[in-house]
């Protein structure tokens, strides 16, 4: 299951609190980044952050709803120009509690 969270350009007006509050709401297993997982967060290839439910591994592709680039991936492979969301991640890694 693809699920498109609009937060990458919207995100200027989101605060990092409630950018936060996004990430623990979604409440996908492996938001943990400690231990190495935290992989349901995605960006296309312009910057525009997706996230992947389910097991959080790339079965489908869709469009970027900010821009209309080809997001997801097939068979657990990712689109080689989508990458993991790192800088999102990295910003509200503090979110996540042990």
């Amino acid at each position: 299951m693809l699920l498109r969270v609009e937060i990458q350009t919207r995100s200027k007006g989101l605060s990092l609190v409630e950018k936060r509050m996004v990430f623990e709401a979604m409440g996908f297993p492996g938001n943990n980044r400690t231990n190495g997982m935290g992989n349901h967060w995605y960006q296309c290839p312009k910057g525009h952050i997706y996230v992947i439910g389910d097991c959080g591994g790339a079965m489908t592709t869709s469009q970027c709803p900010e821009c209309g680039a080809t997001i997801g991936g097939q068979s657990h492979v990712l689109l080689s120009d989508n990458t993991v969301a790192e800088s999102f991640l990295n910003e509200v890694a503090g979110a996540v509690r042990p």
